[in-house]
């Protein structure tokens, strides 16, 4: 116990070490996939807006204006498809982040002679 006592230090260090490498890998991904989106935002903005500069053009015909309003619809559909594609990819990330510091933390810990075993309380035994 007491060398494992010794070498927590060096293994706080090292978690921390972990999570401060993996929060700089997470924000770098975080910002090219934020420029990536604003890219894709940006020219979804850019045709909705030539459309709709078709569209108010007074000399045409009900169907050809319908048929720019359906276009505009149609492109803030695929924006609104980008940005829940995009959420899954940040809540994925998210999450093999936990599951993979939570790893290292346990393999760490193991690794010091920790007792890793889970205990139930004793007042979920009592419910049994």
């Amino acid at each position: 116990m007491q060398k494992a006592i010794k070498k927590f230090p060096d293994f706080s260090n090292t978690t921390k070490e972990i999570l401060k490498d993996y929060k700089e890998s997470l924000d770098k991904s975080l910002e090219l996939n934020a420029d990536s989106v604003k890219s894709y935002y940006d020219a979804c903005n850019s045709i909705i807006s030539s459309l709709q500069k078709e569209e108010e053009n007074e000399n045409l015909l009900f169907e050809e204006k319908k048929y720019f309003f359906d276009q505009m619809i149609e492109v803030s559909k695929m924006m609104g498809e980008k940005d829940s594609e995009n959420k899954k990819i940040i809540a994925g990330c998210v999450t093999l982040g936990v599951v993979a510091v939570t790893g290292v933390v346990a393999i760490l810990g193991s690794a010091l002679g920790g007792n890793t075993t889970i205990h139930a309380d004793e007042s979920d035994l009592l419910d049994e």
